[in-house]
Order: structure tokens, then C-alpha cells, then sequence
């Protein structure tokens, strides 16, 4: 959620692999009442199912684990970069009509004709 005007739900996420290479989809939804019940089940979600970590319960980092963090950090760092080497697709968008299918939007005649 970015407000309580609109949010985006889908499968992307905010790292270079997800942004550069994979076929994600998401939707963007700008509506006050989804959004709305959006964020109380996210609410009730967090409240009833997460569990808070406590750091100084967690076990010592290994310096073999650091060093592969500093590794992967610095290799997707440059992903991007190199997965412009690579084909390209193009993303589609489509705007919804209320009542019909982003991909019969553009028809004069409902998706159930």
C-alpha cells in the first residue's frame, strides 16, 4: 500500500532480479474501499500471525556468510547492468473497464456477448 488511495498487489519485488529479469505481474489498484480492507487484513494479519524477532536471540553470523553477502550484495548490484545483455521482453499494460477483461477492453462488445 502506498496511501489510501492506491496500492499494488502482485508478484514483483523490489530487487534487481524482479525489476530487470523476471515476468512479474502486478496490479495497480487506485480505490479508497480496497484499499481500505487492504490494510485491515494486513493489520489483523500482523497483529494475529507475525511474530516479532529479537536480535539478541539470533544466532552469531559466520564470516563465511558475510563474505557470501557481500558477494551476492555486489553481483545483484550489477545484474541489471548485465541482464541488458540478454533479450529483451516487453512489458504489457492494460487498463481495466469495469466489467470487462483488460484484454477485451478495447471491444465494443462485452466480454459475455
Amino acid at each position: 500500500m502506498v496511501d489510501e488511495d492506491w496500492s499494488t498487489v502482485g508478484s514483483s519485488n523490489l530487487d534487481p532480479l524482479s525489476l530487470a529479469l523476471n515476468l512479474e505481474a502486478n496490479l495497480i489498484i487506485r480505490d479508497r474501499d480496497f484499499n481500505g480492507t487492504l490494510s485491515g487484513q494486513l493489520d489483523d494479519l500482523m497483529a494475529q500471525q507475525c511474530e516479532e524477532v529479537d536480535a539478541a536471540k539470533l544466532p552469531p553470523v559466520r564470516l563465511l556468510d558475510l563474505v557470501r553477502s557481500y558477494i551476492a550484495f555486489h553481483v545483484m548490484r550489477k545484474f541489471p547492468q548485465w541482464a541488458g545483455w540478454l533479450p529483451l521482453h516487453q512489458p504489457r499494460l492494460k487498463t481495466a473497464v469495469h466489467g470487462t477483461f483488460p484484454s477485451e477492453a478495447s471491444s465494443k462488445d462485452p466480454p459475455w456477448a
